[in-house]
Protein backbone atom coordinates (compact mmCIF):
# COMPACT_ATOMS: atom_id res chain seq x y z
CA UNK A 1 0.00 0.00 0.00
CA UNK A 2 2.81 2.63 0.66
CA UNK A 3 4.69 0.90 -2.44
CA UNK A 4 1.22 2.52 -4.59
CA UNK A 5 1.28 6.14 -3.17
CA UNK A 6 4.80 6.65 -3.55
CA UNK A 7 4.40 6.14 -7.10
CA UNK A 8 1.30 7.77 -7.66
CA UNK A 9 3.13 10.74 -5.78
CA UNK A 10 6.00 10.27 -8.44
CA UNK A 11 3.20 10.10 -11.62
CA UNK A 12 2.22 13.36 -9.82
CA UNK A 13 5.00 15.16 -9.55
CA UNK A 14 6.34 14.06 -13.16
CA UNK A 15 3.06 15.85 -14.50
CA UNK A 16 3.46 18.20 -13.52
CA UNK A 17 6.94 18.67 -14.17
CA UNK A 18 5.80 17.83 -18.00
CA UNK A 19 3.28 20.49 -17.78
CA UNK A 20 5.74 23.26 -16.44
CA UNK A 21 7.77 22.34 -19.13
CA UNK A 22 4.83 22.37 -21.86
CA UNK A 23 4.33 25.71 -20.47
CA UNK A 24 7.79 27.11 -20.86
CA UNK A 25 8.41 26.15 -24.73
CA UNK A 26 5.04 27.51 -25.36
CA UNK A 27 6.13 31.05 -23.38
CA UNK A 28 9.78 30.46 -25.32
CA UNK A 29 8.08 29.97 -28.61
CA UNK A 30 5.73 33.28 -28.61
CA UNK A 31 9.03 35.26 -27.57
CA UNK A 32 10.91 33.62 -30.56
CA UNK A 33 8.22 34.32 -32.84
CA UNK A 34 8.13 38.00 -31.71
CA UNK A 35 11.83 38.68 -31.88
CA UNK A 36 11.83 36.97 -35.50
CA UNK A 37 8.98 39.33 -36.60
CA UNK A 38 11.02 42.21 -35.03
CA UNK A 39 14.58 41.43 -36.69
CA UNK A 40 14.35 43.23 -39.64
CA UNK A 41 13.80 46.43 -37.71
CA UNK A 42 16.75 45.48 -35.17
CA UNK A 43 19.16 45.95 -38.26
CA UNK A 44 18.75 49.21 -38.25
CA UNK A 45 18.89 50.03 -34.82
CA UNK A 46 17.91 48.89 -30.91
CA UNK A 47 14.89 50.25 -29.37
CA UNK A 48 15.85 50.96 -25.26
CA UNK A 49 14.94 52.42 -21.95
CA UNK A 50 17.83 54.93 -20.61
CA UNK A 51 17.37 57.18 -17.85
CA UNK A 52 17.85 60.88 -18.07
CA UNK A 53 17.41 63.86 -16.20
CA UNK A 54 13.25 64.00 -17.15
CA UNK A 55 13.12 60.22 -15.67
CA UNK A 56 12.81 57.48 -17.87
CA UNK A 57 13.10 57.56 -21.92
CA UNK A 58 12.86 55.50 -24.99
CA UNK A 59 15.87 55.67 -26.89
CA UNK A 60 16.70 54.43 -30.31
CA UNK A 61 20.42 53.18 -30.82
CA UNK A 62 21.71 53.86 -34.65
CA UNK A 63 24.94 53.31 -36.36
CA UNK A 64 25.49 54.88 -39.55
CA UNK A 65 28.46 54.87 -41.95
CA UNK A 66 29.91 58.16 -44.13
CA UNK A 67 32.42 57.53 -46.68
CA UNK A 68 34.43 59.46 -49.00
CA UNK A 69 37.09 58.87 -51.51
CA UNK A 70 39.85 61.54 -52.74
CA UNK A 71 43.36 61.64 -54.88
CA UNK A 72 46.12 62.63 -52.01
CA UNK A 73 47.77 65.94 -52.13
CA UNK A 74 51.11 64.73 -51.50
CA UNK A 75 53.92 61.94 -52.15
CA UNK A 76 56.84 61.18 -50.04
CA UNK A 77 59.48 59.69 -51.51
CA UNK A 78 61.72 57.43 -48.80
CA UNK A 79 65.68 57.26 -51.05
CA UNK A 80 69.19 57.12 -49.55
CA UNK A 81 73.15 57.07 -50.07
CA UNK A 82 75.08 53.63 -49.07
CA UNK A 83 78.41 53.70 -49.52
CA UNK A 84 81.47 51.33 -48.61
CA UNK A 85 85.32 52.29 -47.86
CA UNK A 86 88.40 50.70 -45.94
CA UNK A 87 87.89 53.16 -43.15
CA UNK A 88 85.19 54.59 -41.82
CA UNK A 89 86.68 58.37 -43.25
CA UNK A 90 86.48 57.10 -46.49
CA UNK A 91 83.25 55.88 -46.09
CA UNK A 92 81.69 58.87 -44.56
CA UNK A 93 83.78 60.89 -47.16
CA UNK A 94 81.95 59.09 -49.99
CA UNK A 95 78.49 59.13 -48.73
CA UNK A 96 78.51 62.87 -48.09
CA UNK A 97 79.87 63.65 -51.61
CA UNK A 98 77.04 61.57 -52.99
CA UNK A 99 74.37 62.79 -50.82
CA UNK A 100 75.38 66.19 -51.13
CA UNK A 101 74.73 65.88 -55.07
CA UNK A 102 71.30 64.32 -53.97
CA UNK A 103 70.19 66.87 -52.57
CA UNK A 104 71.03 69.73 -54.78
CA UNK A 105 69.87 67.62 -57.29
CA UNK A 106 66.51 67.86 -55.19
CA UNK A 107 67.12 71.53 -55.13
CA UNK A 108 67.16 72.04 -58.79
CA UNK A 109 63.78 70.77 -59.04
CA UNK A 110 62.68 73.93 -56.46
CA UNK A 111 61.81 71.43 -53.39
CA UNK A 112 61.74 73.83 -50.06
CA UNK A 113 64.73 72.53 -47.67
CA UNK A 114 61.67 72.44 -45.25
CA UNK A 115 60.54 69.48 -46.96
CA UNK A 116 63.50 67.51 -46.97
CA UNK A 117 64.02 66.00 -43.97
CA UNK A 118 66.99 62.78 -42.63
CA UNK A 119 66.12 59.73 -41.36
CA UNK A 120 68.76 57.91 -40.72
CA UNK A 121 72.51 58.41 -40.58
CA UNK A 122 74.41 55.12 -40.24
CA UNK A 123 78.21 53.69 -39.98
CA UNK A 124 78.66 50.74 -39.38
CA UNK A 125 81.66 47.81 -39.76
CA UNK A 126 81.93 45.52 -42.45
CA UNK A 127 83.29 41.71 -40.77
CA UNK A 128 84.00 38.55 -43.63
CA UNK A 129 84.95 35.16 -41.94
CA UNK A 130 88.63 33.87 -42.52
CA UNK A 131 89.07 30.08 -43.12
CA UNK A 132 88.82 29.57 -39.67
CA UNK A 133 85.97 31.00 -39.33
CA UNK A 134 87.10 34.27 -37.51
CA UNK A 135 85.54 37.50 -38.30
CA UNK A 136 88.17 39.89 -40.30
CA UNK A 137 87.27 43.19 -40.49
CA UNK A 138 87.03 44.36 -44.59
CA UNK A 139 85.77 47.76 -44.17
CA UNK A 140 82.93 50.29 -43.32
CA UNK A 141 79.34 50.89 -44.78
CA UNK A 142 77.73 54.39 -43.91
CA UNK A 143 74.25 54.96 -45.09
CA UNK A 144 72.30 58.25 -45.23
CA UNK A 145 68.27 58.34 -45.86
CA UNK A 146 66.23 61.41 -46.48
CA UNK A 147 62.52 61.72 -46.95
CA UNK A 148 61.57 64.35 -49.16
CA UNK A 149 58.09 65.29 -49.61
CA UNK A 150 56.31 66.43 -52.98
CA UNK A 151 53.19 68.43 -53.16
CA UNK A 152 50.76 70.79 -55.63
CA UNK A 153 52.80 70.87 -58.96
CA UNK A 154 55.58 69.28 -57.72
CA UNK A 155 53.82 65.57 -57.67
CA UNK A 156 53.52 65.79 -61.78
CA UNK A 157 57.77 64.93 -61.73
CA UNK A 158 58.35 62.84 -59.35
CA UNK A 159 59.56 60.39 -61.58
CA UNK A 160 61.96 62.67 -62.95
CA UNK A 161 62.41 63.64 -59.26
CA UNK A 162 63.40 60.41 -58.59
CA UNK A 163 65.51 59.49 -61.07
CA UNK A 164 67.55 62.54 -60.63
CA UNK A 165 68.54 61.52 -57.72
CA UNK A 166 69.42 58.45 -58.72
CA UNK A 167 71.40 59.49 -61.48
CA UNK A 168 73.78 61.80 -58.82
CA UNK A 169 74.35 59.24 -56.70
CA UNK A 170 70.84 57.82 -54.97
CA UNK A 171 71.88 53.91 -54.44
CA UNK A 172 68.58 52.72 -52.18
CA UNK A 173 64.87 53.90 -52.40
CA UNK A 174 62.95 52.38 -49.59
CA UNK A 175 59.58 53.23 -50.52
CA UNK A 176 57.25 56.34 -52.07
CA UNK A 177 53.55 56.79 -50.88
CA UNK A 178 51.11 58.85 -51.49
CA UNK A 179 49.28 60.46 -48.87
CA UNK A 180 47.02 63.49 -47.28
CA UNK A 181 48.08 66.93 -46.01
CA UNK A 182 46.66 67.97 -42.15
CA UNK A 183 44.41 70.24 -43.97
CA UNK A 184 43.01 68.12 -46.39
CA UNK A 185 42.79 65.46 -43.99
CA UNK A 186 40.50 67.24 -41.52
CA UNK A 187 38.63 68.43 -44.81
CA UNK A 188 37.80 64.52 -45.44
CA UNK A 189 37.31 63.41 -41.70
CA UNK A 190 34.37 66.83 -41.76
CA UNK A 191 32.34 65.16 -44.71
CA UNK A 192 32.77 61.17 -43.50
CA UNK A 193 31.47 62.15 -40.22
CA UNK A 194 28.91 64.58 -41.85
CA UNK A 195 27.91 61.93 -44.22
CA UNK A 196 27.64 58.95 -41.11
CA UNK A 197 25.31 61.21 -39.06
CA UNK A 198 23.44 61.85 -42.71
CA UNK A 199 23.19 58.16 -42.77
CA UNK A 200 21.88 57.21 -39.11
CA UNK A 201 19.46 59.80 -39.11
CA UNK A 202 18.13 57.93 -42.64
CA UNK A 203 17.96 54.52 -41.14
CA UNK A 204 16.14 55.90 -37.38
CA UNK A 205 13.17 57.52 -39.63
CA UNK A 206 13.33 54.14 -41.78
CA UNK A 207 12.98 52.05 -38.16
CA UNK A 208 10.54 54.77 -36.42
CA UNK A 209 8.50 54.35 -39.50
CA UNK A 210 8.78 50.57 -39.58
CA UNK A 211 7.40 50.93 -35.71
CA UNK A 212 5.07 53.68 -35.70
CA UNK A 213 7.57 55.73 -33.28
CA UNK A 214 8.28 59.04 -33.54
CA UNK A 215 12.19 60.80 -33.30
CA UNK A 216 12.10 63.40 -30.40
CA UNK A 217 15.95 64.36 -30.80
CA UNK A 218 19.50 63.35 -30.89
CA UNK A 219 21.10 62.39 -27.46
CA UNK A 220 24.57 61.22 -27.94
CA UNK A 221 26.87 60.69 -30.88
CA UNK A 222 30.33 58.83 -30.49
CA UNK A 223 32.45 57.35 -32.79
CA UNK A 224 32.42 53.58 -33.63
CA UNK A 225 35.62 53.23 -35.53
CA UNK A 226 37.52 54.94 -38.54
CA UNK A 227 39.43 53.56 -41.17
CA UNK A 228 41.97 55.01 -43.36
CA UNK A 229 43.86 52.31 -45.34
CA UNK A 230 47.64 52.98 -46.34
CA UNK A 231 47.67 54.72 -49.73
CA UNK A 232 49.02 54.32 -53.15
CA UNK A 233 51.23 55.21 -54.97
CA UNK A 234 50.92 58.45 -57.17
CA UNK A 235 51.23 58.61 -61.18
CA UNK A 236 51.69 62.19 -63.39
CA UNK A 237 49.24 62.77 -66.12
CA UNK A 238 51.94 62.58 -68.61
CA UNK A 239 55.74 62.43 -69.46
CA UNK A 240 57.58 63.95 -72.33
CA UNK A 241 57.48 61.84 -75.53
CA UNK A 242 61.08 59.64 -75.94
CA UNK A 243 61.54 59.94 -71.92
CA UNK A 244 62.00 56.65 -70.07
CA UNK A 245 60.92 57.57 -66.28
CA UNK A 246 60.44 55.24 -63.58
CA UNK A 247 56.40 54.41 -63.53
CA UNK A 248 54.83 55.74 -60.60
CA UNK A 249 50.88 54.56 -60.76
CA UNK A 250 48.36 56.89 -58.89
CA UNK A 251 45.89 55.51 -56.47
CA UNK A 252 43.10 56.72 -54.73
CA UNK A 253 42.36 56.82 -50.82
CA UNK A 254 39.22 56.30 -49.02
CA UNK A 255 38.04 57.19 -45.53
CA UNK A 256 35.36 55.59 -43.40
CA UNK A 257 33.83 56.47 -40.56
CA UNK A 258 31.39 55.03 -38.20
CA UNK A 259 29.35 56.64 -35.48
CA UNK A 260 26.97 55.46 -32.62
CA UNK A 261 23.93 57.77 -32.88
CA UNK A 262 21.38 57.63 -29.58
CA UNK A 263 17.63 59.18 -30.77
CA UNK A 264 15.10 59.87 -28.46
CA UNK A 265 11.80 58.40 -29.36
CA UNK A 266 8.04 58.97 -28.01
Amino acid sequence: MEERRILVLNGIVLAALLAATLVSLIIIGGISERLGEAAPAERGGVVTSAFGNGGQQRVLNVVGVGTVRATPDQLVINLGVETRGKTAVEAMSRNNENMNAVIAALRNFRIPDRYIRTTLVSLQPIYVYDKSNEPVLAGYSAINSIEVTLRGDLMRVAPEVLDGAVRVGANKVDGIRASFSDELMRQLKTEAMKGAIDDARSRANEVARGLGISIARVLSVSIVSEYFPAAGAYAPPRQAAGEVTTPIFPGEQTYTVSVNVVFEIS
